[in-house]
């Protein structure tokens, strides 16, 4: 797989990620503003409002957390990477995209599991499927299994082509 079609993958799933984040927020801050006024106003509330953004916030939390795990802004321990010299910080990356694969492999297959036992359980006041709530799991990790390909591949390549970590982002 080519660098270039690696960027162009990354690209096409930027656009799906942040048109999602899109589609999930708009409704949340809504449905919370009608929470608020009607809280205030009329002393009643929705509560499939309440549940409705609460399952689209986790779908909103896991697929973010694939965006940060791409641009690799998550909180990490850097020391022992930023002292070391290129090839070792080479080593010391793939290794690391290795791990997270092979956590969200299980991740994957125990988000799996989730999605089977949500056909028997429903959310208690929109009397939808738990799947909707657990799939976001299964989904988030997916798209995280794809970065950390993509990871590993980059560092390969660039370990390749430039004989070292120092051109490595």
């Amino acid at each position: 797989m080519s660098m270039q079609a690696i960027d162009f993958i990354r690209e096409k799933m930027y656009k799906i990620l942040d048109w999602t984040f899109v589609v999930l927020l708009v409704p949340i801050v809504i449905g919370t503003f009608v929470q608020v006024v009607l809280r205030y106003v009329a002393h009643k509330t929705i509560p499939q409002l309440n549940e409705l953004a609460t399952v689209m916030l986790v779908w909103l939390s896991i697929l973010a957390a694939a965006k940060v795990l791409d641009k690799e802004n998550h909180p990490a321990f850097t020391v022992l990477l930023e002292k070391a010299p290129g090839k070792i910080r080479d080593f010391i990356r793939l290794v690391n995209w290795f791990i997270i694969f092979g956590i969200l492999a299980v991740v994957v297959r125990g988000s799996l599991r989730l999605v089977e036992s949500g056909r028997t359980q429903t959310l208690s006041t929109i009397n939808a499927s738990y799947i909707w709530v657990y799939a976001s799991l299964l989904v988030g990790s997916l798209f995280m299994i794809l970065i950390s390909v993509f990871k590993i591949i980059e560092i390969v390549v660039a370990h390749i082509l430039h004989e070292g970590g120092e051109h490595i982002g």
